[in-house]
């Protein structure tokens, strides 16, 4: 399925990573989700750690073709791939150039031309790639492994990374009947999952769901997440809720048509999403200085926000550096932030307050 927009088709496939510290049930939700898709036939699930060529040469052997599973013989065919790894860092062990690239490239499903000086396959040709990827990891990976000029490149701008930062607790034992109704609810996932398999075409927009999308691209696609650090994700926001208002519509029937329901069920995922991305970066563990102090500025400016005298106390500066940086270090990224107009100190009542400054975007 697709849509077309701006002259060229847009596909529904998406980069999800969720993220959160250990034990808050990453694991669990992706293995019940390969466990579903590995149900399905002839639904191809790459290896859990490869490298670029390992991946290509995985997605050129994922051909799905519609003589197969669509009731009308298409003569249709087209490689189609999903990535689930419960660990990003097994998928992605190091922050490559070349293997970012390619998942920048395949993200868009158009043409994948490769040919190489060794090996038995010098030619490699995908016209028409579709790659999904659902992973987990936690902030402190995030932190140590993707470097600050990740943020202004095309993998994290194409990637919605979910947050979550508290244990879920539940009862540790469950009823006999549990397992039967969670057997029951996955059969009925998987009947639908292949039913959905078999849909293609263009889907069709309503044109109150069309709207609603030309109005709030038009307004400036509030609200915007302003950590700096998501400026070039911003700058993607448009297809990641075209593409969510397209799962919305086919999870919930085979018409292939987008009703103005589905564009606002893609608002609240979204929107929910990215008021809890920032927080990646506020638990991502000890980091170096320049790095506190993008996220100390963020801090302080959306904490002023809700605070009743529109500043932030200097005690909440000091919580907020003992998980960022050595204590030795906190005195000396204040000072410097205050010299650079980064933090504007003001004394009021007998104690020290803070605001932030402006910060200019890279």
């Amino acid at each position: 399925m697709w849509s077309f927009t701006k002259g060229s088709n847009l596909y529904p496939n998406c980069y999800i990573v969720l993220t959160g510290p250990p034990g808050v049930g990453k694991s669990v939700v992706l293995t019940k989700a390969e466990t579903l898709l590995r149900k399905i036939e002839k639904l191809h699930v790459a290896p859990s750690s490869v490298t670029t060529a390992s991946l290509i040469d995985t997605l050129a052997a994922s051909d799905v073709s519609f003589t197969e599973i669509y009731p009308v013989k298409l003569d249709i065919k087209f490689n189609s791939l999903f990535v689930l790894s419960s660990e990003l860092g097994i998928f992605m062990t190091a922050y490559e150039t070349q293997f970012i690239n390619t998942l920048n490239k395949l993200y868009d499903g158009e043409l994948y031309e490769e040919r190489r000086r060794t090996g038995k396959k010098e030619h490699t040709r995908i016209d028409a790639p579709s790659l999904a990827i659902i992973a987990g990891t936690t902030p402190a990976f995030i932190n140590t492994t993707l470097p600050d000029c990740a943020w202004d490149q095309g993998f994290t701008s194409r990637t919605i990374f979910v947050f979550h930062g508290e244990e879920t607790k539940g009862t540790v034992f469950g009823k006999a009947t549990d397992s039967v109704h969670q057997e029951r609810i996955r059969d009925m996932l998987v009947q639908d999952a292949r039913e959905a398999r078999k849909m293609y075409g263009e889907m069709e927009w309503d044109l109150d769901a069309q709207t609603m999308i030309e109005v709030w691209n038009e307004n400036g696609r509030k609200p915007i997440p302003e950590h700096n650090k998501l400026t070039h994700y911003n700058s993607r926001r448009l297809a990641h809720i075209l593409k969510l208002s397209m799962i919305a519509s086919i999870a919930e029937s085979n018409e292939g048509r987008i009703r103005a329901g589905h564009v606002e069920l893609a608002f609240k995922w979204l929107f929910e999403v990215e008021d809890n991305m920032p927080d990646i970066f506020a638990t991502a563990g000890v980091v170096g200085d320049a790095r506190a102090m993008e996220d100390l500025h963020y801090f302080v400016m959306m904490t002023a926000k809700h605070s009743e005298n529109k500043m932030v106390g200097e005690h909440l500066l000091y919580k907020f550096l003992q998980k960022k940086v050595p204590s030795y270090s906190i005195p000396k990224v204040i000072e410097v932030m205050v010299a650079s107009h980064d933090l504007i100190k003001h004394y009021d009542g007998g104690r020290t307050w803070y605001t932030a400054g402006v910060k200019l975007k890279h």
